[in-house]
């Protein structure tokens, strides 16, 4: 998948980051240096893509369909496919069981 991020934007920029910190497992509060944006190329990542239809007919005459990543789930290893899923993911998917509510 090949995606565009305008740093000019918030939301963008936070959607890239998340792509960011998961293929180079990065910690809360590391840098990255956008220098470095090219190794991203050849990373596996596991994400929820969502598509949606756009509004201009192009074309052929037919509306255009964009796949958009939704959420990074983990890292995928190259060599075995195995998914690394991160700590992060691992507590936001536990269930709730605070019995405050």
């Amino acid at each position: 998948m090949q995606s565009t991020y305008n740093f000019d934007n918030e939301i963008q920029v936070k959607s890239m980051s998340y792509v960011v910190s998961t293929a180079f497992n990065l910690q809360d509060g590391d840098d990255f240096d956008t220098r470095r944006v090219n190794e991203l190329v050849g990373k596996k990542l596991l994400c929820e893509v969502v598509h949606s239809e756009g509004k201009t007919v192009g074309n052929d005459g037919k509306l255009p369909v964009f796949a958009n990543i939704k959420r990074v789930i983990s890292l995928v290893n190259d060599d075995t496919g195995e998914v690394i899923d991160s700590p992060r993911n691992a507590i936001a998917e536990k269930e709730d069981f605070d019995d405050l509510d």
